[in-house]
């Protein structure tokens, strides 16, 4: 590499003979991507350890390859999808053949267009897409080097794609720094540990690096105490003298490795004259490697002319200044920058920000006036926070929480200081970074709070704990928060409120009787209240009848809550404000508690909109778990298990568990109904052990659910007695609904007519506020187990219409099941064939094994032939191949295909593919006919 005087620059590390395992690793993933298989690998270890001489290694071994390269800068990571910018840039014009909603989101990114709170599941899309059509005309490899310092926003993206890789001839190969509490967010990509070089390597290296005689003595404590580190090896002899190289002076002790070898960097820097080192430092002060913006900075600092400072600064070996500013290392641009007394740091950054654009580049001035001030700046604060609340639009919550932590800093109020802190944590916990949260919690509360700045902590501390999961801590946060906050402070007492009204709705009884009635005191109270935005005081009511005791009062209210909110979306989004998510959360599990799965049908969809579309990271995995839960009701295990899919991969991403902890109910309810016996037991007691440590009341609920139908399924009706009953104990409403008419079914089934008798009056009492279908047809059903002749057979037909209704055909189904049960032990063997039949296919078709047993025995007790039951042809795809099949199926194209499962157009063909040979099919026109899982 030239630097810049004509002559060569040495490199960092020589190419060497060693790391025969990790190139090994490296060039199968190459070659797998010339026979068009995809592949990512992250690369680990320590500085210095190899990590980017492998990257380079890949680079020249990639020569059939086109590269794109995406670098982490330190200083760059308060800047959202920077790294995204990078990757992108080179393939711009390749942008027009991007669907329209790609093209415009990645368009944003380059900040081209103007666009709101990009979902970054959307951005991650667009770059996969635009890799695959890059790779149909010639394999792709990206390298990421330092993914340690990649933006979070950007990483987000990159771990996306390094995730769904799979057949569009791309490797992404990421190097990061190893650190004891380093998170990367590669998580379930592949990796690969880097050590350090074998001796015999190492020593090679070595004396490669050595101008003069070394002893072998004095050569293998070298090697020894850098435990073969190649950048420690390479550098030691440039500062170790040629007496302690041949052994005639003793070495120093310590050597200088590890964080000492900055100071190897620091001491090239003392070459330089004061105007060598202030443009070195701009240049490690300033992200974007422009030399332009540089030269027009370093005219305000700088007295030597461009030409001669760059000269001289090039000679040292450390940065280059053509065709963009770069560093010869990571641990330089950290040497240069910080070797810098703080005074000239400042110095630097207001340089750069005078030469900035206040217009054009107003979110990067904003960031180095930050930097630039020496104490409190309300003005420049006031920058921060302006620059931070667009940052939060265009998605980047991460980046808009650091300006809001630096415009803290430079608070001169107090109280205005806490307030952007406490700002700043909610922020972060937005996008799923519950430590960061955490972190600026702590910062707020160090200085002391008053009032209610108490309760806004105490608030934002619940807020931590609830999308961590732990109900428990979060309610009992909460009860201090509301007795802090003032119902004259309205947005607060609006957020702290229905953060509570969430709490209990999902662990009411896993709550203390104070803890709860205060809850239900304090939304009455705020739901008195005339600046409440009215779409919010009926759900602040009927919580607070609900916490109260009072579930059927409250009925009417929360039935009024969930219709508003499903009637006018916009209005209902824009009263909850910041507190959206919360409020979302609140009014589905209302809907969930009055059986209306038309709400919760519509109410999921709008949330699981909303949270992709604002990155919303920590809320999205909450409501896709309701969204999966009700299609295993509505008979569609395969798109709840698509849903799901995605759902784990958030939380893997974030950490973040929430309320469900996380999306297992789901499962566990799809286990149940399709039959697998110890996949159902087995996840229905980790929820039950989460639910009670944690507070999660939700979560055991839907444990005894799953266990009542695993039992129903079976005919186990004993069991099913013990499960239900406990159920309707814990269960309130809706889940305890449901567990009524489980327990009258089962306890009909055992004689106990007395259990069944009060089983049925309770759960007129909730249908009656309800005025569902579905209530209105379990409570019909109920009632028909319980009689005899003429009226079970009205009651029953009442039931199969009043559920025909919903959209839940596992209802449909288990009562069609039940009346042709009733028909046949009352020796009506033709009536009963029909709704036997129509049970036993809408079983089959959702892989509902046991149920399906039961009404292939009984219809065969009628005196019908049952064709002998085989598995679906589709039984043996996978999820996702399923998922794919039912689209194509359905008429979807491949590029909308890839598009609803965030996964590349190559990704589907290579599926399809597969599909086609397991079903024996040739064409979509036959994969219409094919019976697929549901």
């Amino acid at each position: 590499m030239s630097n810049g005087n004509g002559q060569e620059q040495e490199t960092l590390h020589p190419v060497f003979g060693g790391r025969a395992r990790e190139r090994g690793v490296i060039d199968a993933l190459l070659q797998d991507a010339l026979r068009s298989r995809s592949g990512s690998l992250v690369l680990s270890g320590p500085a210095g350890i190899g990590k980017s001489s492998l990257l380079r290694h890949t680079v020249d071994a990639a020569s059939d390859f086109q590269v794109l390269h995406v670098t982490g800068v330190e200083s760059e990571m308060a800047f959202g999808f920077a790294g995204v910018h990078q990757l992108v840039l080179p393939l711009v014009s390749a942008f027009e053949a991007l669907p329209d909603p790609q093209r415009r989101v990645l368009q944003a990114v380059l900040g081209t267009v103007p666009h709101d709170q990009p979902d970054p599941y959307l951005v991650g899309l667009a770059v996969l897409t635009l890799l695959a059509d890059a790779a149909g005309l010639r394999p792709v490899l990206v390298v990421v080097d330092d993914a340690q310092w990649i933006d979070d926003e950007s990483l987000t993206v990159l771990s996306f794609v390094a995730r769904r890789l799979h057949a569009e001839r791309v490797v992404l190969l990421a190097a990061t720094r190893t650190t004891p509490t380093s998170w990367d967010g590669f998580e379930g990509v592949p990796r690969l540990e880097v050590a350090g070089l074998a001796p015999v390597e190492a020593l090679e290296l070595l004396t490669s690096s050595v101008k003069t005689a070394i002893d072998p003595d004095v050569a293998d404590r070298l090697v020894a105490a850098t435990e073969g580190n190649p950048l420690a090896l390479a550098e030691l002899p440039s500062v170790l003298s040629a007496e302690q190289l041949r052994g005639a002076v003793p070495l120093p002790d310590p050597l200088p490795i590890g964080a000492r070898l900055s100071r190897v960097f620091q001491s090239r820097l003392h070459q330089l004259n004061d105007d060598g080192r202030t443009l070195v430092l701009l240049a490690s002060a300033e992200r974007m490697g422009d030399p332009g913006l540089l030269r027009r900075a370093a005219n305000v600092l700088v007295r030597t002319p461009w030409d001669d400072a760059v000269e001289v600064a090039e000679a040292t070996g450390l940065v280059s200044f053509t065709p963009k500013v770069e560093f010869r290392h990571p641990l330089v641009r950290s040497a240069v920058y910080y070797s810098a007394t703080p005074a000239q740091r400042r110095a630097a950054h207001a340089a750069l920000a005078h030469v900035l654009d206040a217009e054009g580049e107003a979110d990067r001035r904003a960031w180095h006036l930050g930097a630039a001030a020496a104490g409190p700046d309300e003005q420049t604060a006031v920058e921060l926070e302006a620059a931070s609340e667009r940052l939060r639009r265009q998605g980047g919550a991460s980046v808009a929480a650091a300006y809001l932590w630096r415009a803290a800093e430079l608070t001169p109020d107090q109280s205005r200081a806490t307030d952007r802190l406490l700002e700043a944590a909610r922020t972060e916990l937005t996008a799923g970074r519950s430590h960061r949260a955490q972190e600026m919690l702590d910062r707020a509360t160090a200085t002391g709070l008053d009032v209610r700045h108490r309760g806004n902590a105490a608030w934002t501390a619940a807020l931590i704990h609830l999308v961590g999961g732990d109900v428990r801590e979060a309610g009992e946060f909460l009860a201090r928060a509301l007795s802090d906050v003032s119902l004259d402070d309205a947005e607060l007492a609006l957020g702290i409120c229905v953060a509570a009204d969430a709490i209990a709705l999902g662990g009411t009884h896993l709550l203390d009787d104070s803890t709860r009635l205060a809850m239900a005191d304090a939304s009455r109270s705020l739901g008195a209240e005339p600046q409440v935005p009215a779409p919010l005081r009926q759900l602040l009511g009927g919580v607070a009848l609900q916490l109260a005791d009072g579930a059927r009062e409250a009925v009417p209210l929360l039935r009024a809550a969930v219709a508003d909110a499903a009637r006018d979306r916009t209005r209902f989004e824009q009263a909850a404000g910041h507190h959206v998510h919360v409020v979302y959360f609140g009014t589905v599990l209302s809907a969930v508690g009055i059986l209306d799965d038309r709400r919760w049908d519509e109410l999921t969809r709008a949330w699981v909109e909303l949270a992709r579309g604002t990155g919303a990271l920590a809320a999205l995995p909450l409501a896709l778990g309701f969204r999966s839960w009700l299609e295993v009701l509505q008979g569609r295990p395969g798109s709840a298990a698509s849903h799901l899919a995605e759902a784990e991969d958030l939380v893997a991403l974030t950490g973040v568990r929430g309320l469900l902890g996380s999306p297992a109910a789901a499962q566990v309810m799809a286990d149940a109904w399709q039959g697998r016996e110890d996949a159902t037991r087995v996840g229905a007691r980790r929820m039950m052990q989460e639910g009670h440590e944690q507070g999660r009341g939700v979560a055991i609920d839907q444990a005894y659910a799953a266990l009542t139908v695993l039992e129903i399924g079976g005919g186990h009706y004993e069991a099913a007695l013990r499960t239900a009953q406990h159920g309707v104990g814990h269960g309130r409403v809706g889940l305890g609904t449901v567990a009524l008419a489980d327990l009258a079914e089962a306890a009909t089934r055992c004689g106990e007519a007395d259990v069944a008798e009060r089983a049925v009056v309770q759960l007129a009492d909730h249908v009656d506020a309800s005025c569902t279908s579905w209530a209105r047809a379990l409570l019909l059903r109920s009632r028909a187990l319980m009689a005899d002749g003429d009226e079970a057979d009205d009651l029953f037909r009442s039931a199969r219409e009043e559920i025909s209704r919903s959209t839940l055909a596992t209802e449909q189904a288990r009562t069609n099941l039940l009346y042709g049960e009733w028909l046949r032990r009352a020796r009506r063997r033709r009536d009963a064939r029909q709704p036997l039949q129509d049970a036993l296919e809408t079983f089959e078709a959702m892989g509902a094994e046991r149920f399906a047993t039961r009404a292939a025995g009984e219809l065969a007790a009628t005196g019908e032939h049952v064709r002998k039951r085989s598995k679906p042809s589709g039984a043996a795809l996978t999820p996702q191949e399923a998922q794919i099949a039912r689209l194509a199926a359905a008429g979807e194209r491949n590029h909308e295909i890839a598009a609803q499962l965030y996964i590349s157009t190559s990704t589907v063909e290579y599926h399809l593919r597969k599909v086609f040979v397991k079903l024996g099919v040739s064409s979509r026109t036959h994969l219409a006919q094919a019976e697929l899982p549901s």
